[in-house]
């Protein structure tokens, strides 16, 4: 299996988190780590590589704030998922939404 390396990064490009993981294909690479993205909200962008290829690049143009945003994104995020029609990307793009309701989930689970 190969060896994926993810680093987890802030606005100001310090690292937050740096992993390497085995995965038996790049699409469960990319899902695995926008999972790990996902725990991390303070950070702004992860990245996949596979030795010296990027495999992503992800970065979150704006934090949302309150578990509402983020319910909205997801929404907004599952409806790309939706009509992506490359598996690969789909899946990916769906993994970032169940983030996305994770860290909504978490918010609520916090205030209330």
């Amino acid at each position: 299996m190969p060896v994926y390396q993810c680093c987890i990064l802030e606005n100001d490009g310090n690292s937050v988190a740096s992993l390497s993981f085995d995965c038996a294909s790049n699409a469960e690479a990319q899902s695995y780590a926008l999972r790990v993205f996902g725990v991390h909200p303070n950070a702004n962008k992860v990245e996949v590589w596979l030795g010296t290829r990027l495999i992503l690049s992800y970065t979150r143009a704006a934090v949302p704030r309150s578990s509402m945003e983020l319910r909205a994104l997801c929404a907004r995020v599952l409806v790309a998922a939706h009509n992506e029609t490359d598996p690969g990307i789909k899946r990916t793009v769906a993994a970032y939404a169940l983030s996305l309701a994770q860290e909504a989930e978490a918010l609520e689970l916090r205030a209330g």
